[in-house]
């Protein structure tokens, strides 16, 4: 018979280490930062549709930054399908040495991601991109096959 009381301190644990994933509905699935143009792509994990009104993504991790998208008023994303968010090609706002990408909700973080230099996940090469791994381990990869992926997001 499984004992309840044990999954408890798993969950907890769980929860500890993986707070972002375990919390959030829209998360960074996968970038290309030395790509011209520079690519986000955006996730629902869940099977509903979610407004990003309340959403920003910012391109450094300097709270002060104008390195920021905020989305349209009626931007949203389909339940578990993908949004992307280009910048046109002579905008270059992710460091190609390395970066953090942060999505918020609100002031919330619901997501990040740092790479490059000191950061245990690689910055890309131009014709890479970084993904969350396809085995559900929610570890980071640098991809040979990038595949950016939905529709163009707009910005206000």
């Amino acid at each position: 018979m499984f004992n309840k009381l044990l999954l408890i301190p798993f969950l907890g644990i769980f929860l500890l280490f993986f707070p972002t994933i375990a919390n959030a509905q829209i998360v960074i699935n996968e970038f290309s930062s030395a790509s011209n143009p520079e690519w986000v792509e955006l996730y629902n994990t869940t099977p509903s549709v979610v407004a990003l009104n309340s959403y920003a993504l910012y391109f450094d991790d300097n709270p002060e930054t104008t390195q920021k998208v905020i989305f349209c008023e009626n931007e949203q994303i389909v339940g578990n399908s993908y949004r992307l968010i280009t910048r046109p090609t002579s905008s270059f706002w992710l460091a190609n040495e390395g970066d953090t990408l942060i999505l918020k909700n609100g002031n919330t973080v619901v997501d990040s991601i740092s790479y490059g230099t000191g950061q245990s996940l690689t910055a890309p090469e131009t014709t890479q991109s970084a993904a969350r791994s396809l085995d559900g381990s929610l570890n980071w990869i640098i991809s040979d096959s990038p595949t950016p992926q939905g529709n163009q997001v707009s910005f206000t």
